[in-house]
């Protein structure tokens, strides 16, 4: 299945129904994909300018108990402890949370930072000084979160060489944008992963595990390289004429990250082993490069992914060894 955190889009015409209801048609496709069928219920969720149809959680229909809603004061918050209390809520699959005691100025605020870090929220207010936040579930599952933060690592990869060649040539989507859907598709990662843990066998634990690994080293890979952007900007003025280095060192760093995420993405032992056997020939040929240079700051960056690098490719050899189709294909049996 493609990520599609981008809805898709369609045009219907409004039917009257008896006196005073009007109705409309859903797309076949959309109602076989989210499972709806001819006498369901659904939620209608009204917000301002949209209408919003939400099929009814198995929570919510009573098969599995009631949903898991929250409480909180938002008087004995600041706004950012606020962003971390309900982004943790999110991440542990809570339906919604009841916004009490906030002015309407800091729950805009509030909403505005969690909507630049959380995919499908809703701000509803059922009643008079009293706020609800809804968390809409997101048809996409975990193996497609990570080829969209693969492709947004690639993409970010392709504006730095463009900013170190001087491409006059606009990227498709800016950093910024690039950073926001990153941190969507990490925090979606983790709600999705949580609500994956309560059917799980014992014997996929470790797998388990894996996925949330490569989740989290892909998000600091991604925002290491967006904040390297940043640095890179700076020390090409300064450094003019270590253009010609500043591009060798980042090849070496591009290709160290790809060569580990192709080798956990393809079940690729070797290139794993590859990597990880150029751990001290890379770190050696960056302190030749930045010898002599103030470039903390890119340092501290470059360190960071080379080690969520390094650490990819050691989750490909465990996944693999563990995995009998990959075992069987890079260890022979023994008698």
């Amino acid at each position: 299945m493609g990520l599609s955190l981008m809805p898709e889009y369609d045009k219907r015409k409004i039917i009257k129904v008896g006196e005073g209801s009007l109705a409309i048609t859903i797309p076949k496709k959309w109602c076989q994909e989210l499972k709806i069928h001819p006498g369901d219920v659904v939620s209608l969720i009204y917000s301002k300018d949209t209408i919003i149809i939400k099929p009814l959680t198995r929570t919510e229909t009573g098969k599995e108990g009631a949903g898991l809603g929250i409480a909180v004061d938002v008087s004995k918050r600041v706004v950012d402890q606020l962003v971390e209390e309900i982004t943790a809520c999110y991440t542990e699959g809570v339906m919604k949370v009841r916004l009490i005691k906030g002015t309407a100025e800091k729950i805009n605020e509030l909403i505005n930072k969690l909507k630049r870090r959380l995919a499908g929220i809703v701000l509803l207010k059922p009643m008079q000084n009293v706020y609800e936040i809804v968390f809409m579930d997101v048809n996409v599952d975990l193996k497609s979160i990570i080829e969209r933060l693969v492709s947004l690592i690639t993409e970010i990869l392709d504006i730095i060489r463009a900013d170190i060649e001087q491409e006059t040539k606009l990227p498709k989507q800016s950093l910024k944008d690039i950073e926001e859907e990153v941190e969507k598709l990490y925090y979606l990662g983790l709600r999705i992963h949580r609500a994956s843990l309560a059917n799980i066998d014992v014997a996929d634990i470790p797998s388990a595990l894996d996925t949330l690994i490569v989740l989290r080293d892909l998000r600091d890979i991604a925002n290491a390289f967006i904040r390297l952007e940043e640095e890179l900007k700076y020390i090409l003025v300064r450094y003019k004429e270590e253009k010609s280095g500043i591009y060798r060192l980042f090849m070496v760093i591009r290709e160290t990250s790809l060569g580990a995420i192709s080798s956990y993405m393809n079940h690729d032992i070797d290139l794993a082993l590859l990597i990880l056997s150029k751990e001290a020939p890379i770190r050696s040929y960056i302190r030749e490069l930045t010898k002599g240079k103030e470039l903390t700051n890119i340092i501290n960056e470059i360190n960071l992914i080379i080690n969520n690098s390094l650490d990819i490719a050691r989750t490909t050899i465990s996944k693999c060894v563990r995995d009998i189709a990959c075992r069987c294909r890079f260890y022979p049996k023994l008698e």
